[in-house]
């Protein structure tokens, strides 16, 4: 800030104006350039100050001070530079072991691929073994439903027929018995007589 103005230092105010509240009376023409060449002054002054402080920087930096700052980052960059060339020299043999592990990794996915081919073509045919074992499997049902009907049906037929014989059979027994019995009497009739 300027003394007395109340304005900044470098900043122009528009002509007739001081940045201050206007006044009843203005300020004379002779003021205002009054105003003006105190501003300059100051500014010139600055500029002066700075230019003193960068001629004793400046004085104080001989030039062996200078060679030995050139030389130093001279130093700095030829070491870096060493660094980036070994890292240069690495490259090949990095890009090499990459192409290699690429390459092996590409036969492993071609032989992952070959496999996976394989797999999928077994199991295809598995499955279609499996749907033909199940149609079988459906179709022996199918037989031991049947089987196991006719097996009933037999056993049915078995009784029924079992049944008639026995009951031939005891109607045969019984007929005998009663040959027997009645020739048995016929015979103690006749010794008897």
């Amino acid at each position: 800030m300027s003394s007395g103005t109340g304005v900044r230092e470098g900043c122009e105010l528009p002509f007739g104006t001081t940045g201050k509240a206007s006044t009843p009376t203005s300020l004379t023409e002779q003021e205002q350039q009054m105003n003006k060449v105190a501003k300059l002054t100051r500014q010139l002054q600055m500029m002066t100050n700075e230019r003193n402080e960068l001629s004793i920087i400046l004085a104080n930096f001989t030039n062996n001070d200078l060679n030995n700052r050139l030389n130093f980052e001279l130093e700095v960059l030829n070491m870096e530079h060493k660094k980036v060339m070994v890292d240069l020299e690495k490259f090949p043999n990095e890009i090499s072991e990459a192409l290699n592990k690429c390459k092996e990794l590409t036969e492993e996915t071609v032989s992952c691929s070959i496999l996976h081919s394989q797999l999928l073509s077994e199991w295809t045919h598995l499955k279609e073994k499996v749907s033909i074992l199940r149609e079988e499997n459906r179709k022996l049902r199918g037989e031991q439903i049947s089987l196991q009907e006719s097996c009933e049906e037999m056993r049915r037929l078995c009784g029924e027929a079992h049944e008639k014989i026995y009951d031939l059979w005891a109607k045969e027994k019984q007929h005998h018995l009663r040959e027997l019995h009645s020739s048995i009497n016929t015979s103690s009739t006749k010794d008897i007589l």
